[in-house]
């Protein structure tokens, strides 16, 4: 369910949300997940600047994304989660960044890949692709 819908519905497009749903979790609860993985919806913001022939140019995109927590996958309090953002190819524009990433409360790893496509103001196409790595550590705990 993407939630496009009254349940009145979308119980009535695909397998009921009610009966769908309680499969789902009684499938994780069997293999002892439906505590450990956490999926997220995520809304996204970002600016892209490039160069070109006329100049230093500024994009904005919105892409919607996914990230899936697996807690504890490591050891107590050590996490595993992947997931990405995503704004497939519209009007010349496209958008990925994705990532998967380890580690604890304290410090993590993460492999993140990402590209991007955008028209530039001349006609042409901007690109980028990186694939990185990197430590980190959380600036403050809420």
């Amino acid at each position: 369910m993407t939630g496009a819908g009254p349940l009145v519905f979308v119980d009535h497009v695909g397998l009921p949300f009610k009966v769908g749903f309680s499969r789902v979790q009684r499938a994780f609860a069997e293999y002892g997940l439906d505590e450990r993985l956490v999926f997220s919806i995520l809304l996204g913001f970002h600016l892209v600047s490039f160069s070109s022939p006329i100049g230093t140019q500024h994009r904005l995109g919105a892409p919607q994304g996914v990230e899936v927590v697996w807690r504890d996958a490591l050891g107590r309090r050590n996490n595993a989660s992947v997931g990405g953002f995503f704004y497939p190819p519209i009007n010349g524009k496209t958008y990925y960044n994705s990532w998967l990433r380890i580690g604890g409360p304290s410090v993590f790893g993460e492999i993140n890949y990402l590209y991007w496509t955008e028209l530039s103001g001349d006609g042409g196409h901007a690109s980028s692709r990186s694939l990185g790595i990197s430590i980190g550590a959380p600036l403050f705990f809420l």
